[in-house]
């Protein structure tokens, strides 16, 4: 069977939509557990577990030992949700520049 190459755009698209679906489930859910620490846990770690899981299902660096690969994903599963955080941040910036500064007239 014919191994395919790292998914690494699908990951950090699945890390995107994770996030922004993670962020309101979690804020919903912790209305129920009434503490304040448990959302910001989940919406931190929801998406890196996408990000990984996707990882670790694509052929990624499958001649290194799984001690190595399994480290080489979860450091590659920070640095994608890291850098999909700073897009979405400057998304969000932009968006309250436009929106906010009168450039879109009512």
């Amino acid at each position: 069977m014919e191994q395919d190459e790292p998914r690494i755009g699908l990951a950090g698209i699945a890390c995107a939509i994770s996030f922004m679906l993670a962020f309101p489930a979690v804020q919903y859910l912790s209305g129920f557990t009434h503490d304040t620490w448990s959302p910001v846990i989940l919406a931190f770690f929801i998406p890196i577990m996408v990000t990984f899981l996707i990882l670790h299902s694509s052929a990624w660096h499958l001649e290194l030992s799984p001690v190595t690969r399994i480290l080489s994903m979860l450091l590659s599963a920070l640095i994608i949700y890291a850098v999909v955080l700073a897009m979405l941040a400057l998304a969000v910036m932009a968006a309250a520049m436009f929106f906010g500064n009168g450039m879109v007239s009512t």
